[in-house]
């Protein structure tokens, strides 16, 4: 994710989720900024830390390992929270009904 696309999208109480292998990418860094202009959360999924991204966002998970073995667990954990989301909608449609 970008500046532009978070200074046009992000809002208070939204939450922008980053992936950085190396938690150093300057496009993520703006971008962390811009979420937290907008008065967004942000999230960072990043190779180990502490990491310029890890310390610019709210919370972050900063992930030991090589670039690929970062960016297998940065998969895993996205699915994990895509699943969590998936979950959360079901209970609350099931309850509203």
């Amino acid at each position: 994710m970008f500046s532009r696309q978070v200074t046009a999208h992000a809002r208070a109480g939204d939450v922008v989720v980053l992936l950085s292998t190396s938690g150093r990418s300057a496009n993520l860094l703006h971008a962390a900024e811009a979420a937290r202009a907008a008065g967004a959360r942000s999230w960072a999924l990043t190779g180990g830390g502490p990491n310029p991204l890890t310390e610019l966002c709210d919370e972050s998970i900063a992930l030991e390992g090589h670039g690929a073995n970062v960016q297998e667990a940065q998969l895993v954990l996205v699915h994990a929270l895509c699943r969590a989301f998936e979950h959360r909608i079901r209970a609350r449609t099931a309850a509203a009904s």
